[in-house]
């Protein structure tokens, strides 16, 4: 019996000690140096060769590996990145960009005009998506080419010589440059390597300001790219990706300090954080849209404006329901629309100073969208049917929506949740009455949609990170990241992303 209870205890001991082991190796392999920033997320990409997916959900990332031709700063002003200088000629049609010469693969070669000749040609072929196609359409050859009509050679991309790019257009396209910043068209190669990132991330070839250091399965690492054009890119922060199980753990090691910065915490714990200014807002891209797709409903323009009465009437009166992470897209110049000056209110306030002048516009606006739904073709006694999707932002929004369409207009709704391609299919097959989406859906051309809010990220800033720099898109550019000890939020205000919503919504 004590051999027995003795060879027990020896194998707890080895265990322990096997398991001390492993524990110290992972912890020399991890960053310890004060200048590396752990940065949360709830997935690690898998393909960045063509995924539109893993680009977006992990855009951050993505731009912080390549650089493009151009890009946007934090002002929103588009500025020379790989190039030197553009120059735009022949009334907007030719676009000559003079490439930089310190401009390098992390490999080592140096980085050509051949080399966006090669991007180009990948990434606008007929194997790609329309999603690579769809901005850029104005080069001149470039959708005849996506459809397999016409060879690369054909389309008007050409290198002059080594550092000179030339690209002209079918038509004079005022958003051209805009568009070619957009992280899809940020310079890579090597596909096939970066369609594997986690066993092929020792062969990526980056443009950007980082390198893929190690990949592991809940862990990655980004190094300062030694070879970055920006000299002063190596004595900054390196960057370790970790992956959490979801927003719960990510606040959990965010408040014990073994995170530095993650994105979009618990709504129940937003306005907490923000109260300890541990927030900040960008705009995630998204702008959260009620489509009107069934067909009944789908052409009605007064039904449309039925409800986009009702909404807004919802809105002023229940104010302080609209949470933190969205801001009503129509803004305050709507709601003031045709009144005079004595007449506008200021909704924007965090409160009513003239509470007669907003009941009466209250009453206004519902007064005119119940006599909009009885001219539009609704049926009193139909409920509508609302497909969302099956997120917490999602159901807070629906929820909004429907209190504001029962009280307002006495519309009775069945609320279902969705998957994201559930959804799309939903749109396309218009089976429902109320879809709620980002504009991204596709719908028939001549359905009607009311833009909702803008969708906010919210990015949790530990007290050693120094401001976050976003771009014009509300993009986190995590080359600018930076930790100092003495850095300290109380001091240091932190500033939501301001954006211009008036060049990105949509018209309904």
């Amino acid at each position: 019996m004590i051999k027995k209870i003795s060879g027990i205890v020896t194998v707890i001991f080895i265990s322990i000690m096997c398991s001390s082991c492993i524990y110290k190796n992972e912890e020399k392999d991890s960053l310890n140096e004060d200048n590396s920033i752990r940065y949360m997320v709830y997935k690690l990409p898998a393909d960045f060769s063509h995924s539109e997916k893993d680009i977006n959900y992990s855009r951050e990332i993505f731009i912080a590996l390549f650089d493009g031709l151009v890009e946007e700063n934090d002002e929103g002003k588009i500025i020379p990145a790989l190039c030197e200088s553009f120059e735009i000629k022949d009334d907007g049609i030719e676009y000559r960009f003079n490439l930089r010469e310190d401009i390098r693969w992390s490999t080592g070669e140096k980085i050509t005009a051949k080399d966006f000749l090669a991007f180009f040609k990948a990434v606008l072929s007929p194997k790609y998506p329309d999603y690579y196609i769809e901005d850029i359409k104005s080069i001149y050859g470039a959708e005849k080419y996506h459809k397999g009509k016409a060879s690369f050679e054909e389309t008007a991309i050409k290198a002059v010589n080594d550092s000179t790019l030339v690209i002209r257009l079918n038509n004079k396209d005022d958003n051209f440059l805009r568009n070619l910043s957009k992280a899809k068209y940020l310079l890579r190669k090597d596909f096939k390597f970066l369609s594997d990132l986690k066993n092929n991330y020792k062969d990526i070839a980056c443009s950007g300001a980082f390198v893929i250091d190690s990949f592991g399965e809940d862990r990655m690492l980004l190094k300062r790219n030694p070879l970055y054009k920006d000299k002063d890119n190596n004595g900054k922060s390196h960057i370790e990706i970790q992956k959490k199980s979801g927003e719960e753990q990510a606040l959990a090691e965010f408040y014990i300090k073994k995170g530095d910065l993650f994105k979009n915490p618990p709504l129940n714990q937003i306005k907490d954080m923000e109260s300890k200014g541990d927030i900040v807002k960008s705009f995630s891209g998204n702008i959260l849209t009620l489509y009107l797709i069934s067909k009944e409903t789908g052409k009605d323009i007064y039904f449309k404006s039925a409800l986009e009465k009702a909404i807004l009437a919802g809105i002023l009166q229940e104010k302080e329901e609209v949470p933190v992470w969205a801001q009503y897209s129509h803004g305050e110049d709507n709601y003031n629309k045709g009144n005079s000056k004595k007449e506008s209110i200021n909704v924007n306030s965090d409160s009513y100073k003239d509470y007669e002048k907003v009941n009466e516009r209250i009453r206004t606006e519902l007064q005119s969208a119940r006599e909009l739904l009885k001219k539009s073709q609704y049926k009193e006694s139909k409920a509508i049917s609302i497909k969302v999707g099956n997120t917490e932002k999602s159901k807070r929004i629906a929820g909004m929506i429907n209190s504001f369409l029962k009280k307002g207009l006495s519309i009775k709704t069945i609320i279902s949740y969705h998957s994201e391609d559930e959804l799309k299919e939903a749109a396309e097959k218009n089976s429902c009455d109320l879809l709620i989406g980002d504009i991204s859906y596709k719908i028939a051309e001549d359905s009607l949609f009311i833009p909702l809010f803008f969708d906010f990220d919210i990015w949790c800033r530990g007290e050693d990170i120094n401001n976050l720099t976003f771009n014009g898109r509300g993009e986190l550019l995590l080359k600018e990241l930076t930790k100092d000890k003495n850095t300290y939020k109380k001091d240091n205000k932190k500033k939501d992303r301001d954006f211009n919503h008036e060049e990105i919504l949509p018209i309904g």
